[in-house]
């Protein structure tokens, strides 16, 4: 008799709408390791009216993306395999007033 061991993954998406007047000023997270891989384990959303998150099991090592002043987040990306194992952001110009 032949038994293998399956182990259940739950993918999910998710889409946060942003309210016109708002922007991303700051991006933040955890990083740690899921089956001997580093992955990005967390992450967290700032803008002007709130914080979305944290999203994801938060785990020991943090990281924070720096913003230069008066700029924002238009746009993000990331490297996987079936995890994600990087994320970058990429900056805009300066932000409303």
């Amino acid at each position: 008799m032949h038994s293998t061991n399956l182990q259940a993954k739950l993918f999910f998406f998710l889409q946060i709408q942003l309210e016109p007047t708002e922007y991303v000023k700051h991006f933040s997270g955890t990083t740690g390791t899921y089956v001997g891989s580093p992955v990005v384990a967390s992450l967290k959303i700032e803008t002007n009216l709130g914080v979305y998150g944290p999203y994801g099991k938060e785990q020991s090592v943090p990281f924070s993306i720096p913003l230069p002043k008066n700029a924002s987040v238009v746009g993000f990306f990331g490297l996987s395999d079936n995890l994600l194992g990087a994320i970058g952001v990429y900056v805009g110009g300066s932000i409303p007033n």
